[in-house]
C-alpha cells in the first residue's frame, strides 16, 4: 500500500501565532481582524443610509410597497442616473434575460393578472 499523499496548507497567521508562540504574528491577526469588522460595520450603516431614505408607496390590492427612485438617497440616485452606471445596469438586466422571458412566455397577461399570479393579496 502506497502512503498517501498529504496537501500542504498555509495556515492562517492566527493559528501560526497560537501554535509557535509568536505573539507579533497574533497582535498582526488582531488587528487585521478589528479592521475586517469595522469594514463590515461601516459598509452595513451605508447600505442603510444609501437604501432607506423613503418608504414605498403601498398599491392598493397588490401585497407589496413600490418604490421609485427618488425614494432613494440623492447618491444612490446619482449613481443610477449616471450613463456609464446605468449602461452596467441594463446590461445586466439584458444578460439575465428577466424581461425576454416574460415576453416569451407566449401568453398576452395583463399586468394585473401578473401581479396576482406572483404575489398573492396577503390580508
Amino acid at each position: 500500500m502506497a502512503p498517501k499523499a498529504v496537501a500542504e496548507e498555509k495556515p492562517i497567521p492566527g493559528l501560526v501565532g497560537s501554535c509557535y508562540r509568536v505573539s507579533l504574528l497574533l497582535w498582526v491577526y488582531l488587528l487585521a481582524m478589528f479592521l475586517l469588522i469595522v469594514i463590515l460595520f461601516c459598509f452595513t450603516i451605508f447600505a442603510f443610509v444609501v437604501t432607506n431614505k423613503g418608504v414605498g408607496e403601498v398599491v392598493s390590492g397588490k401585497g407589496y410597497k413600490e418604490y421609485r427612485l427618488g425614494d432613494y438617497s440623492n447618491w444612490l440616485q446619482k449613481r443610477v442616473n449616471s450613463t456609464k452606471n446605468w449602461n452596467k445596469i441594463k446590461s445586466c438586466l439584458q444578460d439575465s434575460k428577466v424581461c425576454k422571458s416574460l415576453i416569451d412566455d407566449g401568453s398576452n397577461t395583463t399586468a394585473d393578472q401578473f401581479y396576482l399570479e406572483r404575489f398573492p393579496k396577503q390580508n
